[in-house]
């Protein structure tokens, strides 16, 4: 027997759906950015946390160093730059502000 449930979801939209939700949790080191300066203010506590310059994880990460400062500074780069950045810091997330539609190339 196959049992069906119907959701709706209409009043939600890819950001609303999240909200209120906590960036991290116990046993979830999953990120949620809901905007740009939560990515920001993320990318630059784990650089605090592991001890990184800008200039050390652009050469780690094979980034341009003023991708890695973007992204430091306003939360916003190309998207494959983030994600290397992220890697190398141990950020995980599955999701990215609205911000970065768009930014598949190097900036």
């Amino acid at each position: 027997m196959s049992v069906t449930t119907t959701i709706d979801l209409s009043e939600f939209d890819a950001v609303t759906a999240y909200r209120g939700l906590p960036t991290i949790t116990d046993g979830n080191p999953v990120r949620f950015f809901s905007d740009v300066e939560s990515v920001s203010r993320c990318v630059n506590e784990r650089m605090q946390q592991t001890g990184m310059t800008v200039e050390r994880l652009a050469d780690e990460t094979g980034v341009p160093v003023e991708d890695v400062d973007e992204l430091a500074r306003t939360g916003l780069t190309s998207i494959g730059s983030a994600f290397r950045v992220f890697d190398r810091l141990g950020i995980r997330t599955s999701t990215l502000p609205a911000a970065y539609a768009g930014r598949i190339t190097a900036s």
